[in-house]
């Protein structure tokens, strides 16, 4: 009997149909194949794979071994480098005095909204030397039950490795708690500028002329850097890190100094409406601070001492940090560095 094909159709009378037990019969026919040969070939095989296999993981292992020794001399070596090492929370005595704020109309290279130069008499007052630390930040967090920076994900103790990195992704607000916490306060604008620059109107905290080995700015490292690892580029008074590493929080609004002729509408806070066009911005608690010193990622110009950054004090990033201010002597709990008067 002819048989169905797969589609359900019956052959027509007298069509030739293919014998179904041909491929069966021609099979049948084969000679017999050397079964013991091939089914050694193929145990020897898996055997080769097998211990091909245990190599590799015995290899990776080990690799991963060396690559974690290697890391943790690496981390060693940069935990040990000089400008690494964890520092207290040490101050510098500011002494009291007049300086020259800002610059001359007349300079090219400076923004408009940091003339016209002017002197500012500055009463004694002490400065963090160093830029708030991660470490430093974490007791706050700990000790009142701060919440703690985004980036160290909801723990209350910081990215390992980063305890001497500055505390970042803070706003204003959060740098005042700190400050606040510590008997003290966020600097003045005056203050700031006049512990970068000392009273002698230089551009950069170490001098009239950029050196870019003396402060971490411009990309020319991969991101932040612990704090005083830059000595050489420390103010007239001692004070570190004050050009590039993150810009600082001050407490000042961001307003035109005396006798500044700017248009005012330049110094009012901005938003951008429906359009998508920048459009001043209607609400009256609105407004910028100013953050001063540059930051890792800022160019040489935005990290000169008179360089001014208006900022919404609700922002936070990577690049923005703080130090502290006090009016009096910080608590015993500080070591107050023996400044006095600003080196020559």
């Amino acid at each position: 009997m002819p048989i169905v094909d797969d589609f359900g159709r019956r052959p027509t009378p007298g069509e030739e149909t293919e014998d179904p037990y041909t491929v069966e019969r021609d099979l049948l026919a084969m000679p017999e194949l050397p079964w013991l040969p091939i089914v050694a070939t193929v145990l020897a095989v898996a055997l080769g794979f097998g211990i091909a296999h245990a190599i590799l993981l015995a290899t990776g292992e080990e690799r991963k071994l060396v690559g974690q020794t290697l890391a943790q001399r690496q981390h060693q070596a940069h935990e040990e480098a000089p400008g690494t090492a964890p520092v207290d929370e040490e101050v510098v005595l500011i002494p009291e005095g007049p300086f020259q704020m800002g610059r001359p109309e007349a300079d090219e290279e400076v923004n408009s909204d940091a003339t016209p130069e002017h002197q500012v008499y500055v009463p004694a007052f002490y400065i963090g030397k160093y830029e708030v630390t991660n470490a430093q930040y974490e007791k706050f967090v700990q000790g009142v039950g701060y919440l703690p920076p985004p980036h160290w994900k909801g723990r209350t103790t910081f990215p390992e490795g980063t305890g001497n990195l500055p505390v970042t992704f803070v706003g204003q607000a959060q740098a005042a708690a700190y400050a606040g916490w510590r008997g003290g306060r966020l600097c003045r604008e005056d203050e700031w500028e006049k512990a970068a620059r000392g009273t002698d109107e230089r551009v950069f905290p170490y001098g009239n002329d950029y050196d870019p080995t003396l402060a971490n700015i411009d990309y020319l490292r991969d991101g932040l850097t612990p704090v005083g690892s830059y000595p050489g580029g420390a103010s007239p008074y001692g004070v570190m890190d004050m050009m590039g590493n993150v810009y600082e929080w001050t407490a000042a609004h961001y307003t035109p100094y005396p006798g500044n002729r700017d248009d005012p509408a330049r110094y009012l806070a901005y938003k951008v409406d429906a359009s998508g066009n920048v459009v001043p911005d209607p609400d009256r608690e609105s407004y910028y601070v100013v953050t001063r010193g540059g930051c890792w990622k800022c160019d040489p110009w935005s990290s000169q001492v008179t360089t001014r950054n208006p900022t919404r004090p609700n922002y936070a990033s990577d690049f923005f940090g703080f130090r502290v201010c006090w009016d009096t002597p910080p608590k015993p709990a500080t070591r107050t560095a023996a400044a006095g008067s600003a080196k020559p």
